[in-house]
């Protein structure tokens, strides 16, 4: 399990001239994703993950920009929470002996617990 902002979803942004500042507060709703293969459902991958299998979760904001340093900079707000990596797998058994198992490729799920504020060059 890893501790990540996820860069790919913007949830908002705002810009001030040099040595201004910006504020993003209020709440999103953020897409929690959890990988399914092999027939099992989002459900069971959820609570072997030990998360929600919620689709969506709301998240809050509460940030402010240290001063602007030039006017080419934009703060921005994106979802942080834990990323994790994993793979299905499934083991058929004929007569209590184990056949073939089968293995998905490697499949993610991302729970947002946050926001994560930060400044970029535009």
């Amino acid at each position: 399990m890893t501790n990540v902002h996820d860069g790919t979803r913007l949830l908002a942004s705002c810009q001030a001239d040099k040595g201004g500042t910006c504020t993003i507060s209020r709440t999103f709703s953020v897409t929690r994703t959890i990988g399914v293969a092999l027939g099992v459902s989002r459900s069971f991958v959820s609570g072997e993950l030990n998360m929600s299998s919620a689709r969506t979760v709301e998240v809050r904001a509460a940030c402010t920009s240290r001063a602007f340093t030039s006017n080419n900079q934009i703060y921005k707000a994106y979802p942080s929470g834990t990323r994790q990596w994993y793979k299905v797998v499934e083991k058929y058994y004929v007569g209590g002996k184990l056949k073939r198992t089968t293995k998905s490729v490697p499949l993610q799920a991302f729970n947002p617990q946050g926001v994560s504020c930060l400044m970029r060059t535009k």
